[in-house]
């Protein structure tokens, strides 16, 4: 059996949101990759959202893009595709 504890406002997302505003990075310029329900607070936080295409159906129905899964390295590919290209 796995427990975990933790304060219920204490997110990815809410974390990624106070980042942003202490850097003053507009969401428009933040590119997240999840794979997990725990990302979706993450995902509504960026203004590019990618899921893998072995992330729960959840987040993938959530993601901006949904790309190759992990055995195939999909998201390093996506992030090379965005940024590198």
């Amino acid at each position: 059996t796995f427990v975990e504890y933790m304060n219920a406002e204490a997110t990815k997302g809410s974390g990624l949101k106070k980042l942003a505003a202490l850097w003053g990075i507009a969401k428009e310029e933040i590119v997240v990759a999840g794979d997990h329900f725990n990302d979706l607070t993450l995902f509504e936080a960026a203004g590019l959202s990618i899921a893998p295409s072995n992330a729960q159906p959840t987040v993938r129905a959530a993601a901006s893009v949904v790309c190759r899964g992990n055995d195939e390295d999909g998201v390093a590919q996506k992030l090379e595709e965005i940024f590198l290209r």
